[in-house]
């Protein structure tokens, strides 16, 4: 399953952005580093071979400023190593902006993202309700859906703010 995943994602980097809309609130900031940077990789190779085009536009000239600022940042910082590792995360995260630009281009591409968006939310909002439900009535033998999750998925930042937000 593995396998066919990655090889779907070199051949359309396009499913890799939907994978990361999906994956978001649930995949914590190294494994979402590491998937947008997989899918940035099959993007490039799609690049080279001449399948897929790059333009840049002022706002994406204003993200890669902002990168590259970025990048200076985690390098000259007063603990670079531990500055350096928060940067490449970020660096890999912006990149994944660049093949979302480049790749999502019509009309299906984009409701597809939506799609993802959305379910992921609504993951996000089910999981978040059912424990606020458990909460108001642990007494009575409800069980909270977060409680089935991995402990690493609910002490993501990006699960907890949605939460946050949703609460």
């Amino acid at each position: 399953l593995v396998f066919l995943t990655l090889y779907t994602l070199l051949c359309s980097p396009e499913s890799g952005v939907v994978l990361i809309f999906l994956l978001l609130p649930v995949l914590s900031e190294n494994k979402l580093a590491a998937l947008s940077l997989f899918v940035g990789f099959s993007y490039l190779l799609k690049l080279l071979r001449g399948k897929r085009t790059f333009k840049l536009n002022f706002v994406c000239l204003s993200v890669l400023a902002f990168a590259v600022s970025l990048f200076i940042g985690g390098v000259a910082s007063v603990t670079p190593a531990e500055s350096f590792k928060t940067a490449i995360i970020l660096l890999s995260l912006i990149a994944s902006y660049f093949v979302t630009v480049n790749t999502v281009k019509t009309a299906v591409w984009v409701r597809r993202c939506c799609s993802a968006i959305l379910l992921s939310f609504g993951f996000t909002l089910i999981t978040g309700l059912t424990g606020k439900l458990a909460s108001a009535f642990s007494g009575r033998g409800v069980t909270s859906l977060i409680a089935l999750l991995p402990s690493d998925v609910t002490s993501l930042f990006s699960f907890n703010s949605v939460l946050t937000v949703m609460c």
